[in-house]
């Protein structure tokens, strides 16, 4: 224990901070935040070496942590303490549950996203080598606009020597190879 680390739990537990909170802050232990808490309160004296022993139950907002709770709850004689304990450890074991839940999917919808962008890519590499196309745009210099006009989609086409028509509609094959040489060029 260091004095910083003194000095941080006593001015935690002072503004009223949960001991879990002091704890994972500091690393300490429920016992040593009290000892610390302690000592703190103690004048400055000239025998420092004195062995400081903490108080049995820190009192306060810092003792109210979710699990001292919970734990004195189930030890109470009132059956319907002890029913409202069981409970909250329910409800919060459902949250735990729907958190976890929520993240697999979060995590899952993240992975589909890039497989498919990965999925999409090669898909235009093969109409590309189907087309006998190229797959990238050499020296392009022009704007690389995310929506490109055909106008836009016929100058690039031309410069990168993609076969375009210059007529009627712009072909899928000439707008993947352009929105490929796009993410490539501004990546």
């Amino acid at each position: 224990m260091t004095t910083a680390t003194i000095d941080t739990a006593t001015e935690m537990y002072r503004d009223g901070k949960p001991v879990i909170e002091i704890t994972a802050a500091t690393g300490l232990t429920e016992h040593q935040i009290a000892a610390a808490v302690t000592l703190a309160e103690q004048p400055a004296g000239p025998n420092l070496d004195v062995v400081v022993k903490p108080k049995a139950t820190p009192t306060g907002p810092a003792a109210d942590s979710i699990e001292a709770l919970l734990a004195w709850a189930e030890k109470h004689p009132a059956k319907g303490v002890r029913g409202q304990a069981g409970r909250i450890r329910e409800s919060l074991a459902q949250l735990r549950t729907r958190r976890d839940g929520d993240q697999a999917v979060t995590a899952a919808e993240a992975e589909v996203r890039h497989l498919e962008e990965q999925l999409t890519a090669a898909r235009t590499k093969l109409r590309q080598a189907r087309a006998g196309t190229p797959t990238q745009a050499a020296d392009y210099t022009g704007p690389w606009p995310a929506d490109p006009t055909p106008q836009q989609l016929r100058a690039w086409a031309k410069q990168a020597g993609v076969p375009c028509n210059q007529h009627g509609s712009v072909t899928r094959t000439v707008a993947d190879a352009y929105h490929q040489a796009r993410t490539a060029a501004t990546a």
